[in-house]
C-alpha cells in the first residue's frame, strides 16, 4: 500500500468515523444528562435521512431546507419520546428506560416501512461524488465535506457543554436532579434539551451517511451499532472520547476493508467493542464505570 493510497484510505475512514462521532455524541449527551442509554439513536438517524429525502428529493425543495426540517423534526420527536415514554420511568431505574428505547427503535423502523416502504433508495450527493486529484490522492468531495461538518459540529457541542450556562446546567442536572432544582435549574427542560440535541445529531448523521450507500429502514442499525461502540470505546458520556472513538473506529474499518477483506468490516466493530469491555470497560476517556467528563 503506497503512501497516497494509505492517505486516501485514512481520509475515507475518518469521514465514516466523523459520522459515528455524531451518533456517539448523541448517545453521550442523552446519557450524560438523563442517564438514559438510547438504543434507538441510530433509528433517529434513519428517520432524519428519510425526512430529508422526502423534502429534498421527493418534494424537490432545497437541500438545506430538507436538512433543517429533518433535524428539527427528529429533535422534536425525541423530546416527545422523553416526555411521554421515558420520564415516567426515571424513578424505576436505567434498565426500564433502556428497554423502552429498544421498543422505540422497533417502532421507528416499523413507521418508516409503513410510510416509505421496505425498498431501498439511492440518495444523490449534494457535495459531489466525482473524485478529484489532490496531491496524488483521489478525494471525493462528499467524503471531505462529511468529515469537515462532523468535526465542526463535534467541536461546537464540546464548547457548548464546557463554556455555556446551558451546558453547565445540563451537567448539573445530571449530577443531582433535586439539588439542581433547588438552585433554580429547570431539570425537565434540560432533559428535553438533551434529547432534542441528541435527536438532531442523529438525524444529521443519517443525512450525511445516506448518500454513501443505499437508504433503507435498517439504516438505523448500521448507523447505531458503530455509533454505540464508538461511544463505549471513548467512554460513555465523554465528548472527547466520542470524537476519538468515532474516528478510531472508522479508520480501523477502512483499513480492514483494504488490508484484510470487506467481509470483516463489521467484525472490526464488534472486535473493538469486545476488546474494550475486556481491557478497559470504562472506555479510553472514562473515569469510572460511568464517564463523568463531558
Amino acid at each position: 500500500m503506497d503512501l497516497a493510497f494509505a492517505a486516501q484510505t485514512l481520509l475515507s475512514g475518518a469521514s465514516a468515523g466523523g459520522i459515528y462521532t455524531l451518533v456517539a455524541i448523541g448517545f453521550g449527551v442523552m446519557y450524560r444528562t438523563t442517564r438514559v442509554f438510547n438504543f434507538a439513536q441510530g433509528d433517529f438517524g434513519a428517520l432524519g435521512a428519510y425526512v430529508a429525502f422526502q423534502v429534498w428529493v421527493l418534494w424537490k425543495q432545497p437541500f438545506w431546507l430538507g436538512l433543517v426540517c429533518a433535524c428539527v423534526a427528529v429533535g422534536l420527536v425525541a423530546v416527545l419520546v422523553e416526555r411521554v415514554a421515558l420520564r415516567p420511568l426515571y424513578r424505576l431505574g436505567e434498565a426500564y428506560t433502556f428497554i423502552s428505547t429498544i421498543g422505540l427503535g422497533f417502532l421507528i423502523k416499523g413507521g418508516i416501512q409503513q410510510i416509505w416502504g421496505p425498498i431501498s433508495f439511492s440518495v444523490p450527493s449534494v457535495f459531489g461524488d466525482r473524485a478529484v486529484d489532490i496531491l496524488g490522492m483521489r478525494v471525493v468531495p462528499q467524503v471531505a465535506w462529511t468529515l469537515a461538518i462532523s468535526l465542526l459540529l463535534s467541536m461546537a457541542m464540546f464548547l457548548l457543554f464546557k463554556l455555556t450556562k446551558v451546558g453547565t446546567a445540563m451537567r448539573a442536572a445530571a449530577q443531582d436532579r433535586r439539588v439542581s432544582g433547588l438552585l433554580g435549574i429547570e431539570v425537565n427542560r434540560m432533559y428535553g434539551l438533551a434529547f432534542f440535541l441528541g435527536g438532531a445529531l442523529g438525524a444529521l448523521a443519517g443525512i450525511l451517511i445516506a448518500p454513501i450507500g443505499f437508504m433503507n429502514p435498517t439504516l438505523g442499525t448500521s448507523l447505531g451499532v458503530p455509533g454505540m461502540v464508538a461511544a463505549l470505546v471513548g467512554g460513555l458520556g465523554s465528548m472527547p472520547g466520542a470524537i476519538v472513538g468515532g474516528l478510531l473506529l472508522g479508520i480501523l474499518q477502512a483499513f480492514a476493508v483494504f488490508a484484510i477483506d470487506p467481509r470483516y468490516r463489521d467484525l472490526v466493530v464488534y472486535g473493538a467493542f469486545v476488546a474494550m469491555i475486556i481491557f478497559r470497560p470504562r472506555g479510553l476517556f472514562g473515569e469510572g464505570p460511568q464517564a463523568r467528563e463531558v
